[in-house]
């Protein structure tokens, strides 16, 4: 089943006209599923420019790996899709979070086979795909080359997807972790070394050799590059950046997970148990400190409440497709 691209289309007072198709479209992950049961419930026209406006089209190949909303405005972007041969644009408005509550917990219709979410899935999922800072962390995931939803997941775990507290105040953990990542000092002062190595040198490698720091510098080139700003600030000045920008807090929090990957020699499972243990944790009793263990396999549920709410949301746009198609002929 192909189904067509859309640019939203918006009358002088910025209120949606319609839908605009452009391209060729791109073929659904799910076959072919749509039918006429837009027609047949009798969708008037004021109620599908609500429902068009939500459509969300993402890119898939094995396992969904786009978060199905954007940064809540009319713009139109690409999706994380894994494939590069097409892009996949979509609207990034989206239902509002009751009416998303119901898609993902109620029958859509006669058809839909797709299993539902209970409702501590539900609000977990919607909490997670509406956040405000989720666009955060998939943009600097992109940045550095991560995986943008194990980023996001991870941000879930570490501060429930919230950089300040109900005061403004950036968040902190227990035991010392800032803002969206769960970002400690010591964290921060490694992946400085990345970007600095004189820093590494002088400040790090304590008489023992800065070659890890090099290693890494030449193995994830993407952290020098992208948070080499931060270089000029130093030790005292980054950290009160990365304690107070979501944005640097994120890239940080992505270039320590990235660092953990390549010690653990690609194992990705055991770098996110040393993510989640934490700088001086990581070896407790001759394994994985045990809280790590436990974080692990929370984040193994959030995968799975993701792929399951998604797979609801597409087949919300599967059942809407031919009408969206026939709107924006109109």
């Amino acid at each position: 089943m192909r189904y067509p691209k859309y640019i939203v289309e918006r009358d002088e007072e910025g209120r949606i006209s319609g839908l605009r198709e452009i391209e060729e479209g791109f073929d659904s992950p799910y076959g072919s599923q749509t039918n006429n049961r837009c027609s047949e419930n009798g969708i008037g026209r004021r109620e599908f420019l609500k429902l068009a406006a939500s459509a969300l089209v993402l890119g898939m190949a094995g396992s969904m790996a786009s978060s199905l909303f954007g940064k809540g405005s009319d713009a139109i972007e690409k999706s994380d899709g894994v494939r590069d041969d097409y892009e996949i644009v979509f609207v990034t408005e989206h239902p509002d979070r009751r009416e998303m509550y119901r898609i993902l917990t109620s029958r859509l219709g006669e058809e839909d086979d797709v299993p539902l979410l209970d409702k501590e899935d539900a609000l977990t999922y919607i909490k997670i795909r509406t956040s405000e800072y989720a666009p955060v962390v998939r943009e600097a995931a992109r940045d550095l080359g991560w995986d943008a939803d194990d980023a996001i997941y991870t941000a879930f775990i570490e501060s429930s997807l919230e950089h300040f507290d109900k005061k403004g105040v950036p968040k902190r953990s227990a035991s010392g972790a800032y803002g969206l990542m769960g970002v400690k000092p010591e964290a921060f002062r490694d992946v400085l070394g990345v970007i600095d190595i004189d820093y590494a040198r002088d400040r790090l490698s304590k008489g023992k050799g800065f070659r890890r720091w090099v290693n890494f510098a030449n193995e994830i080139p993407s952290i020098p590059r992208e948070l080499g700003y931060l270089k000029e600030k130093g030790e005292k000045d980054g950290w009160e950046i990365v304690k107070q920008d979501p944005a640097t807090n994120a890239r940080v929090g992505i270039a320590y997970r990235m660092m953990h990957f390549h010690e653990s020699g690609g194992n990705i499972e055991e770098a996110r148990k040393r993510y989640y243990a934490g700088p001086g944790n990581i070896m407790k009793n001759g394994g994985i400190a045990r809280i790590a263990e436990r974080y692990s396999m929370l984040h193994k549920e959030l995968e799975r409440i993701c792929e399951a709410g998604d797979s609801r949301m597409m087949l919300y746009y599967d059942i809407y497709g031919e009408r969206l198609a026939e709107l924006s002929r109109e």
